[in-house]
């Protein structure tokens, strides 16, 4: 019985890293493909908008897109520092119990809101807060995640 345990759990821990890989590498492009469109609007506007606009327009817009730009590389360089545990499939795991959700409030008109699941890990006896969807409240999970962006994906246990 233990070794069929154990066959299940290697078989499982396979699949979820597959799925936990093409989660990190769709984000990934997503957030390259918005990072490289945000410096080429950038330099598009820094290099014709001293020409159209009077200058303290020029100066507003070109404080606003870099910031923008910084932003963006904030939330584009925890996927840079994940690509390592990636390639040496050194993944985070944790099991537990779904204790609560953390609610985000997204810009818009009107606003989106997401929720993010913290879940009691039993085996670090620690609040994580993970980037998944599709848990239920009190549910009992096994998450395999990366420490740096919190992409996870879980089995149910």
């Amino acid at each position: 019985m233990a070794l069929a345990r154990l066959l299940y759990l290697a078989k499982e821990g396979i699949v979820l890293e597959t799925q936990l890989k093409k989660k990190f590498f769709r984000s990934l492009i997503v957030s390259a493909v918005l990072f490289a469109l945000s410096i080429f609007i950038f330099l598009n506007v820094l290099l014709t908008s001293w020409t159209i606009f009077p200058s303290f327009l020029s100066i507003i817009f070109t404080v606003f897109l870099g910031l923008y730009i910084i932003y963006a590389v904030k939330r584009f360089v925890p996927f840079l520092e994940d690509i390592s545990s990636i390639k040496n499939k050194r993944f985070e795991l944790a099991e537990g119990i779904v204790i609560g959700y953390k609610k985000h409030v997204h810009g818009g008109e009107p606003p989106t809101t997401s929720y993010t699941p913290i879940i009691q890990d039993e085996i670090s006896n620690q609040q994580i807060e993970l980037d998944v969807e599709g848990t239920v409240l009190n549910g009992r999970y096994r998450f395999l995640y990366l420490k740096n962006t919190s992409l996870a994906v879980f089995e149910k246990n």
